[in-house]
């Protein structure tokens, strides 16, 4: 019988999720059979307590997971477990989901993994649009990667959830590992090595891959997150803080008075109205590969 290989690593980063993996490992079981099998799903648990390394072993022998391997050990934050699981990968490319992500129905996974099978040697990443679920109407939105000219978007402000990002593996080997100094943007930092070191990190034109779920640990420390991001920017010679860097800061400013003054349910919903309407504007047109970077 002829072993497909393995050409995307999905890292998963979880604690006390048993309640979320599953979702996910149904999306990745229910892609067409060439392409499950060219996908490994790799979990990282932190020593979970509600039994997700119990729940793991019967999962990984049922014959229609996906193919899986995991540990459970205590970990140092979200960009620790993403090292050690990208010490485990056999995949071509890498991507790192959440517990409460899932894979694209449909063909656009398969897809996906044919714009990566087309990608130069030299491109480092590849950005993919998502879509996001889980709004507070039940609503999905389309969240499409920006670059800009010279990646001066980027430069700003977070504009490629890692949850499109494939990641070519031997990145790391010539880039170092995540840096555990984050807690909630490292992806951000280890992103902005590439492009400001010269790796070509490039935007598809593509159907979204993956669907990601709302409210992530990122969106509980907003103000946190835009002090990383500088501090990710300071750490690769970006000086100075512009406009976007601060229009992010204001927004998140009143999101986080809002939440003392009303309640985090009431703050999510505003900040959810706001991100749907600014996606709704900025999708009105679709994605262009980037082909030029700097």
């Amino acid at each position: 019988m002829t072993v497909m290989p393995i050409e995307v690593s999905i890292v998963v980063a979880a604690k006390n999720a048993k309640h979320l993996l599953g979702g996910l490992f149904e999306s990745v079981g229910a892609l067409p059979p060439d392409c499950r099998s060219a996908c490994e799903v790799i979990v990282v648990d932190a020593a979970s307590s509600d039994g997700t390394s119990a729940w793991l072993q019967r999962t990984a022998a049922e014959d229609r997971s996906p193919l899986l391997r995991f540990f459970s050990e205590p970990d140092a934050g979200i960009a620790d477990a993403w090292n050690k699981g990208v010490r485990l990968v056999r995949g071509e490319w890498v991507l790192f989901l959440g517990a409460d992500d899932r894979v694209a129905e449909g063909e656009a996974f398969p897809a996906a993994l044919a714009v990566l099978g087309s990608a130069s040697h030299q491109v480092a990443a590849v950005a993919f649009p998502i879509v996001v679920f889980g709004l507070p109407d039940s609503s999905t939105v389309v969240c499409t990667p920006i670059l800009g000219r010279n990646n001066a978007v980027f430069q700003q402000v977070n504009t490629l959830p890692h949850q499109g990002v494939f990641h070519r593996r031997e990145t790391w080997q010539r880039h170092g590992p995540f840096d555990t100094r984050f807690e909630l943007a490292a992806d951000y930092e280890f992103l902005l090595r590439l492009v400001t070191r010269g790796d070509p990190v490039i935007i598809a034109a593509s159907l979204p891959p993956v669907r990601m779920a709302a409210g992530g640990i990122s969106k509980q420390d907003p103000l946190r997150v835009l002090r990383e991001f500088r501090f990710a920017q300071s750490l690769n010679g970006i000086a100075g803080v512009r406009w976007l860097w601060w229009a992010a800061w204001l927004k998140s400013l009143v999101r986080t008075i809002t939440a003392m003054a009303l309640g985090e349910r009431t703050a999510r919903k505003v900040s959810d109205g706001l991100r749907r309407r600014k996606l709704q504007i900025k999708n009105c047109k679709p994605a262009r590969v980037t082909t030029k970077w700097h």
